[in-house]
């Protein structure tokens, strides 16, 4: 893929694709359908997220304040989301607050230098998660070398598997070992898209068994046995063998999801991280969002090789429909953000996932196919 030009217009010629008037979902994206007015029928079956209310969420907080040396654990990316929460409960709601960091071992610099910039500001102790033995790192490596021959639709779900488990796995540790009755996690309507997606991401049993029980495949799954050995999670001794997401079982701690009490307005977010925290994307980002993995970059170009858009498009798809964010600067961002540069895409393969560059080139060949 080449590098993208800086005029949208040039851009939108190369993404020549008919998109939903009210959204900007393309012809491309499996099982769409445009009615007269050109609106797709995600767009026409788009239901708000309800918001439970800054009042609910202040009973909860009354419930646990006081009781510990910390109220409330923030587990923190270095993202925008995180970033805000982590303001909320610090300034807003007064609470003490423990932030966590999971290093998955691809985070950018500048999430980095976000975390530690926020911290530094609201007063706030930062525990930050890694693992000694590279699990991260040789996760992700393995298994992109397990969905090789099942081609790019076999590849999509291979980056977050290793973090998924990580991030709460370690913010689950840190309310044992602290004592803390309150998890805020920054997770938003906005960038719930799986049913969107998953659907058309499922494999046949045949490429399900070769990823799974090849000779990379089972090297993948042992570096996930690995990170729950060096991040386990009390009384998930089954879960951890049967490789699922681990569950909290400290009955003091309640678990929540910030977003589901107050509004996520996404100008009111970046406005105050900016202005009172000093956070900000990498220079290379097109957009605010997502920018705490380098793997984002290969996310998007499995997504814009399957469906003709980036995964960041069926979050803009929701935030259009919210009035988040208009239609023209969702398409400007997302033609940006799907041009990525293959010598980009090679960097990343070969330098911090280390392939072997005959398997660079096999991935960089799913986007001639398409």
């Amino acid at each position: 893929m080449d590098a993208a030009p800086n005029a949208t217009g040039e851009l939108a010629s190369r993404f020549d694709l008919r998109r939903c008037t009210r959204c900007i979902f393309p012809d491309s994206l499996p099982g769409i359908a445009f009615s007269d007015d050109g609106t797709c029928n995600h767009c026409r079956t788009y239901k708000a997220p309800e918001v439970l209310g800054e009042d609910e969420l202040r009973k909860i907080i009354e419930g646990v304040r006081g009781r510990f040396a910390f109220d409330c654990i923030v587990p923190l990316s270095g993202g925008r989301d995180s970033a805000y929460v982590l303001y909320m409960a610090k300034r807003h709601f007064g609470l003490r607050t423990l932030a966590v960091n999971f290093d998955n071992e691809f985070q950018t610099p500048q999430a980095k230098a976000n975390i530690l910039a926020a911290c530094g500001i609201l007063d706030v102790p930062l525990v930050t998660y890694r693992s000694r033995w590279g699990t991260g790192k040789k996760t992700v490596h393995y298994a992109i070398r397990a969905a090789l021959d099942g081609g790019i639709r076999a590849m999509a779900d291979c980056f977050c598997n290793a973090c998924s488990y990580g991030y709460r796995a370690c913010c689950y540790i840190a309310a044992e070992k602290f004592n803390v009755p309150l998890i805020l996690w920054g997770e938003s309507a906005g960038e719930y898209t799986q049913p969107m997606t998953d659907e058309h991401l499922r494999l046949g049993l045949t490429a399900r068994i070769r990823k799974q029980f090849s000779g990379a495949g089972l090297l993948y799954r042992l570096n996930l046995y690995r990170q729950r050995l060096e991040f386990p999670v009390r009384g998930n001794f089954w879960r951890n063998l049967a490789l699922l997401a681990p569950r909290l079982k400290r009955a003091d701690t309640r678990e929540i999801a910030f977003f589901d009490y107050v509004p996520w307005n996404r100008d009111l977010l970046k406005r105050t991280i900016t202005r009172e925290l000093g956070w900000k994307k990498p220079d290379d980002s097109v957009s605010t969002w997502r920018i705490d993995c380098k793997l984002d970059r290969l996310v998007t170009f499995c997504y814009y090789n399957i469906f003709g858009c980036s995964k960041h498009c069926f979050g803009y798809h929701n935030m259009i429909n919210d009035r988040q964010m208009s239609r023209e600067k969702a398409l400007g961002q997302e033609l940006r953000a799907c041009s990525i540069p293959g010598a980009e895409l090679k960097e990343l393969l070969a330098g911090d996932i280390e392939l072997r560059p005959d398997e660079v080139e096999r991935i960089i060949g799913f986007s001639r196919k398409h």
